[in-house]
């Protein structure tokens, strides 16, 4: 993180409804280099917004951490402990669950041994099933975990658990698979016995795995308390006046009761000592500056919300965020309310802007054609999840996951050159998620990451 001015680090968010946990971010981690304009692109409902805001502070944040030029500013503090302590206890309901899946194994061998009746024995496997299902879950629990402290601390080797928990998922996927064969009406009592004394085999290897697992992780806590160091936050002015925010609807984000001018003023005025001003002049010099800057006259600065149009009042509200001079601006959908005429003169200004003021953005749109022209970097979402990261030639000229060349292909005829990627077809890779083999991040060329199965299978 030495070149970052924001860091994201498993950044999850979750709503209630209808006594219902919703996760609508899963393990979101970002890092945006000082200077450069990430692109955030993907379809209504993947998660775009909810990032924004979680990062500025406006909506919650249930795990993960934020950092503003290497320093936590939101989120838990020291997260890797809470992970570790999420890990030890995930790892005792394993253990639990692994002696009683022994326990029923064996009941069965010694059900089936006596010649008793097949419907004990589809009783015992059903139960069995339902056992092995929650282990599943709880070992998918703790390589999410790992893999975060993997992305939290890369030094600390945490790949070597990946490997080792992903061992045991195999097996388990073993015993899942004779599990339901045993369940099927066409298995005769000599064929249970023996996938039974397969999955007794495979068991006894996933319990040794296990207890490896826990001297492996043991060992990795004692190398990682030592390093953690105390968490010292950035001063909440500070961020504030160096992060903004161009919310995607005007409308609900400016205040109607107040003029332009005092709608703008109202930051710097916060901001006083921070940016050296003094008088009540120089404040509002500052305003008519920001008001021109967006192609508006000075008169607008008397008018009201309710008096502009819709690219008007974008342009207030981007006008309220350059005022403060800050250092990161996150852009939802700046341009979404501008005229077609407008929208070009808006984006050269904010990226000159950027070089005068070395500026950095966190720009989110829909419009592929102004993020191919605006962004060094595109971050693709879907389903609170980011499946594609690369810079943005590498993209549109190379795209990878499949959702990508979805949403690419989605954009009219002639507004992008397809031909490039047309060609590439059979590189399409797909997140081909299941329980027993989890899909993370992986570069797969320089700087270019699509989400992918731990393994690939066959």
């Amino acid at each position: 993180m030495i070149d970052n001015i924001l860091s994201v680090r498993n950044l999850s968010v979750t709503y209630k409804k209808n006594k219902r946990n919703i996760k609508v971010l899963h393990e979101i981690n970002l890092d945006i280099k000082k200077g450069e304009s990430l692109g955030i692109v993907g379809e209504s409902g993947s998660g775009k917004t909810t990032i924004c805001r979680s990062i500025i502070g406006a909506g919650p944040i249930t795990t993960g951490e934020i950092f503003f030029e290497n320093k936590p500013i939101r989120g838990r503090k020291n997260d890797c402990e809470k992970l570790i302590e999420e890990f030890i206890q995930s790892h005792e309901q394993l253990s639990e669950n692994e002696m009683f899946f022994t326990r029923k194994l064996y009941r069965i061998v010694k059900t089936i041994s006596n010649n008793a009746a097949n419907k004990i024995i589809i009783n015992s496997a059903e139960k069995m099933l339902q056992i092995n299902n929650i282990s599943v879950t709880v070992l998918n629990r703790l390589f999410e975990i790992v893999n975060s402290l993997h992305i939290c601390q890369p030094k600390a080797k945490w790949s070597e658990l990946l490997e080792d928990i992903y061992a045991i998922l195999t097996f388990e996927k073993s015993i899942n698979e004779n599990l339901k064969l045993i369940l099927a009406p066409e298995f005769t009592t000599a064929h249970v016995l023996e996938k039974t004394q397969i999955m007794i085999n495979a068991h006894s290897i996933a319990i040794r795995k296990v207890k490896k697992l826990l001297s492996d992780f043991n060992s990795h806590i004692a190398k990682t308390t030592k390093s953690l160091k105390p968490v010292v936050p950035l001063n909440k002015k500070y961020v504030k006046k160096n992060m903004q925010i161009i919310f995607q609807d005007p409308s609900n984000s400016l205040n109607e009761r107040m003029s332009v001018e005092d709608i703008i003023a109202e930051g710097i005025k916060n901001f006083k000592g921070e940016l050296g001003i003094k008088t009540k002049e120089e404040v509002y010099k500052i305003v008519y500056k920001a008001i021109g800057q967006m192609g508006l006259l000075e008169e607008y600065g008397s008018r009201y919300v309710h008096e502009l149009s819709g690219g008007q009042k974008q342009r207030v509200s981007i006008a309220r965020s350059i005022a403060l001079t800050p250092s990161f601006i996150i852009a939802d959908e700046p341009i979404s309310s501008l005229d077609v005429s407008i929208r070009a003169q808006i984006l050269n200004l904010l990226k000159a802007l950027q070089k005068k003021m070395k500026l950095t953005y966190l720009f989110v749109a829909h419009d592929l054609s102004v993020v191919r022209f605006f962004c060094d970097r595109i971050c693709v979402m879907y389903k609170g999840r980011i499946v594609e990261i690369a810079p943005t030639e590498d993209l549109f000229k190379k795209p990878l996951h499949r959702y990508t060349k979805v949403l690419l292909n989605s954009a009219p005829v002639g507004e992008l050159d397809k031909a490039g990627y047309e060609k590439n077809i059979e590189k399409t890779y797909v997140d081909k998620s299941t329980p027993f083999n989890p899909c993370v991040l992986k570069e797969v060329a320089k700087g270019h990451f699509v989400l992918l199965p731990y393994k690939k299978e066959d």
